[in-house]
């Protein structure tokens, strides 16, 4: 099993199986892992820290069991399909287990059978934060891999340009600046090869007046 980082101590421990359930799931083709990576970082709300009630909250606490990640992406009924990994202690999670909110809630029950009523009561406000939480991003799901790739990659240039203006401008100042010299310096020589009959340097500073 091979592992791969999502964040600093959030690690899938079995990256391939990961993938191949969550293709099989969504009806899609394999993701790539850097695509799942690059949603549950770059993407708001995508960690959901759930106790072994199935409660929810975006911040860890003393109460932790599991971390749930939102891959990004949906099943074929269109529920958003979760990386479940476990907590290690000291801010690490690992883990490999992937599913809906309702299979992942079911496993938590199957652990913790005299928690099934809190559960199931839970699940209903997870639902419910979920959606609240997810208005907020700019891309909800990963409807085609591609497509999201593609958008997220004009965003970030667009999102480059309008924060660092003041950068932009001073780069674009350097370069019509250099450019001006080297045509500057081409126009110099061009008149310089044309009129260098006949010119007379004295020390080393050319006698212009017999140009």
């Amino acid at each position: 099993m091979q592992e791969f980082m999502i964040d600093n101590g959030i690690v899938i421990d079995d990256i391939e199986g990961v993938m191949e359930g969550i293709a099989k799931l969504s009806g899609k083709q394999m993701p790539s892992p850097q695509t799942i990576k690059k949603f549950i970082t770059n993407e708001k709300s995508t960690k959901f820290y759930i106790d072994d009630k199935c409660s929810c909250k975006m911040q860890p606490d003393r109460d932790t069991v599991y971390l749930w990640l939102d891959s990004g992406f949906t099943s074929s009924y269109g529920d958003p399909i979760m990386i479940s990994l476990l907590n290690k202690g000291a801010g690490g999670y690992t883990g490999h287990f992937y599913g809906t909110m309702d299979s992942l809630a079911g496993s938590i029950g199957n652990f913790f059978p005299q928690n099934r009523r809190n559960i199931n009561k839970n699940l209903g406000s997870l639902r419910i934060k979920y959606d609240n939480k997810i208005s907020g991003r700019d891309h909800a799901h990963i409807n085609d891999e591609q497509e999201y790739l593609i958008k997220t990659r004009a965003m970030t240039t667009t999102e480059f340009i309008t924060t660092n203006p003041r950068r932009i401008l001073r780069t674009i100042s350097m370069r019509s600046s250099t450019t001006t010299r080297m045509i500057t310096t081409m126009r110099t020589k061009h008149t310089m090869q044309r009129k260098i009959t006949g010119m007379i340097i004295i020390d080393g500073i050319y006698d212009i007046d017999n140009l």
